[in-house]
């Protein structure tokens, strides 16, 4: 199974990877989730096949976050 690392997707969007987290956790991005467990840890899942529909620009996506102090726009890839 070929993963889709915070890296990659943090290099593509050209935002760190703790902005990716973050915004997985929030639920701003549909191609995966985060989650903490308990100790604080955070758990990252990110689907390659959504992550793939994403760059083709075929998943609706947030642009604004009421809860993020920034603004995440992406143009078609």
């Amino acid at each position: 199974m070929n993963k889709v690392t915070v890296k990659e997707v943090s290099d593509y969007l050209g935002i760190g990877q703790s902005s990716v987290r973050f915004l997985l956790e929030k639920e701003k991005f549909p191609f995966g989730t985060a989650a903490r467990k308990d100790g604080g840890k955070r758990y990252v899942f990110i689907d390659r096949n959504l992550w793939e529909k994403y760059k083709k620009g075929e998943l609706a996506y947030a642009t604004k976050s009421d809860e993020a102090s920034y603004t995440v726009e992406v143009g078609d890839a």
